[in-house]
């Protein structure tokens, strides 16, 4: 039975505007559309070595645009001498430690199939290494505690890990059988399996991948392979330091590319200046009109029933559609919610199809729930793609009225601007009406 027969749609196709929530869902075939900037992350991956940060506003499409990118050069350009680390739209900082671990784990692991050797496992104990070469064991475990666990499914001695940057008061428990019997040895499989099931923070977890990081540079692993880290910055960070350490050691392995969000590179620039610094920026390519009408028809077809005779009238007529795709400003996330909110109001409504400019405009201000921050950004970045240059408060203020109906006063208006790092020129006095604000420097 079809959701909307008229359509022939067996569901909204509009609803999953997140890569997040497409992720959770199980990462079925949704429509994606191919875009000028997958081709340049595999050209910034396919170098031997680099720092770049790719920054750009949320929903534009970052996480989805890695991902295809990160499919291709496992998959379509997949090369010999290529080795790819990728995290893509990690919910958490937790998400995103634990997924490169499991990979520099899997990478350890991984046999030559060339010469029937494998890369490190065979040469050089993964975690006995790590131990021997940075500390003992009784640094890490407090070997004279030992707590006795009963479960139902086991009953077995267990020691506390006592690692001391973790920032936890209660310790994870690791089974005896982790060390040896004289208690001077580490059994790495063990080890690795209970971190694996560790889904809170762990500080001997990033520390193991900064020290797998750095083995893997000093041993030479892989050489002359290609090595490079494409990863999704997750959107709260914390333990800032753990983190600029864990860039410093993965960058000096190859490639790393970051994708960012302009707060997120913004925060980082400023609180570790010495590091992020150094990070070529380069701006995040937005689809440009053709792509997103191409979205736009794909997500109908996606969910559409299909069958001889079945003809269907449009949804939305093409000035309709135009209209949209400026109104969003190119944002891919704003254009699905903006036509997710009017496919849903025209069954309400039982209206006529196909929806005209005058419908849409109605349901394009429910559909743009936007923080104030997220509206400033979108009408900063729709200036910049006019090339507009110095722009007034007064007519920012206009604008926002106009569009969205927010009502801000100059002075958190010109706060806010001064935050996004925009070049002002103040004529009567700080913040007020005739301020003006530099968007656009030219070619």
């Amino acid at each position: 039975m079809s959701w909307f027969p008229e359509l022939g749609l067996r569901d909204n196709p509009f609803q999953y505007n997140d890569f997040q929530h497409e992720r959770q869902l199980g990462e079925p075939d949704f429509p994606r559309v191919k875009t000028e900037e997958i081709k340049r992350i595999k050209i910034l991956a396919r170098q031997t070595s680099g720092k770049y940060f790719i920054v750009g506003d949320r929903g534009v499409g970052k996480s989805t645009v890695l991902y295809m990118a990160v499919q291709d050069l496992k998959s379509k350009d997949k090369e010999d001498n290529m080795i790819v680390f990728s995290v893509v739209a990690p919910t958490s900082v937790v998400e995103l430690y634990d997924k490169l671990f499991r990979q520099f784990v899997k990478w350890y692991k991984k046999e030559d199939k060339g010469t029937g050797e494998t890369t490190i496992e065979e040469k050089i104990s993964l975690l006995n290494a790590f131990f021997r070469d940075s500390v003992e064991p009784t640094e890490v475990f407090n070997i004279k505690r030992k707590k006795f666990i009963h479960r139902e499914e086991y009953t077995e001695h267990h020691v506390d890990c006592t690692f001391w940057n973790c920032p936890y008061r209660k310790r994870c428990a690791f089974p005896l059988k982790a060390l040896s019997s004289d208690m001077k040895k580490v059994n790495s499989e063990i080890v690795v399996d209970k971190l694996l099931r560790i889904d809170k923070y762990c500080a001997l977890k990033v520390y193991l991948v900064q020290s797998m990081a750095k083995m893997a540079l000093h041993y030479g692993f892989d050489q002359g392979k290609i090595i490079n880290f494409l990863l999704d910055m997750p959107d709260e960070l914390y333990k800032l330091e753990d983190f600029r350490l864990t860039l410093i050691r993965l960058s000096a392995l190859g490639t790393l590319v970051l994708i960012a969000t302009r707060k997120q590179y913004s925060d980082l620039t400023r609180l570790k200046p010495d590091t992020f610094s150094r990070f070529v920026k380069r701006e995040f390519i937005q689809l440009k009109n053709k792509e997103l009408r191409e979205l736009y028809f794909a997500r109908l077809d996606w969910l559409r029933e299909k069958g001889e005779g079945k003809n269907y009238p449009p949804f939305l007529t093409e000035a309709a559609i135009d209209y949209v795709i400026n109104q969003s400003v190119r944002n891919p996330r704003l254009m699905l919610k903006i036509c997710h909110e009017t496919l849903e109001s025209v069954m309400r409504d039982d209206k006529s199809l196909p929806i005209g400019t005058e419908y849409v405009e109605k349901m394009s201000k429910t559909a743009t729930q936007f923080s104030q921050l997220d509206l400033i950004r979108i009408l900063c970045q729709r200036y910049i793609s006019q090339k507009r240059a110095w722009v007034e408060v007064a007519e920012i203020r206009h604008n926002l009225k106009e569009q969205s109906g927010m009502n801000i006063s100059s002075e958190r208006l010109g706060r806010i601007l001064t935050s996004l790092k925009l070049e002002g020129l103040v004529k009567d006095q700080r913040n007020a009406p005739r301020s003006q604000y530099l968007f656009y420097m030219g070619e």
